[in-house]
């Protein structure tokens, strides 16, 4: 799935001044933008070149390593966004997670989360659509979770029974055009 990297495909990893190395090995010219420099030195310097002048190496990925990539996107979305989707305590609550997904490869992830969750969860939903740059329905979702948590909070009011503290008062209170009676909460 992955292979050690040939001398030429470490060339954008390297710094300027490693490439300034190598030019000035085989006699080339040292100036220019990184780019330049990266040109040049695949025009002019062998592989020998290269591996004679710097002692940096890195990985690549086979043909074999990114059909796995293709396959398995989902799972990289998941893992790369299961935090802002399931944040604290859902995080650990939750039963999407790459496992869930490498196990179910052909399914979307955003699609499938906000069908389990729109019904259940408006926050995560919110959250699925701005990390999809969908802000008009994560703006919505965000909105319709707000208003579930205000009217949790009243709910919870109304059961120990702060309202009934209140009293509604009516006062008279003069007013210019006729003798309107308005009502004031004390």
């Amino acid at each position: 799935m992955i292979r050690e990297n040939l001398p030429k495909e470490i060339l954008k990893h390297l710094t300027v001044v490693e490439m300034k190395v190598i030019l000035k090995a085989i006699s080339k010219p040292v100036k220019g933008t990184k780019d330049v420099l990266i040109n040049r030195i695949q025009t002019h310097a062998s592989d020998e070149d290269i591996r004679n002048h710097t002692d940096k190496s890195c990985f690549v990925l086979t043909e074999l390593g990114l059909e796995a990539l293709e396959k398995y996107k989902n799972v990289l979305w998941i893992h790369k966004n299961k935090r802002d989707i399931f944040r604290y305590p859902l995080f650990y609550e939750s039963k999407f997670d790459e496992y869930y997904f490498m196990n179910h490869w052909d399914l979307d992830p955003p699609n499938t989360l906000i069908d389990y969750y729109e019904s259940e969860n408006s926050g995560i939903v919110a959250r699925i659509y701005q990390i999809e740059n969908n802000s008009e329905k994560s703006f919505l979702y965000g909105l319709r979770k707000l208003t579930e948590e205000i009217n949790l909070q009243l709910e919870k009011c109304k059961e120990v029974g702060w309202f009934n503290t209140c009293r509604i008062r009516r006062i008279s209170l003069p007013s210019r055009k006729s003798g309107i009676r308005r009502t004031s909460v004390l």
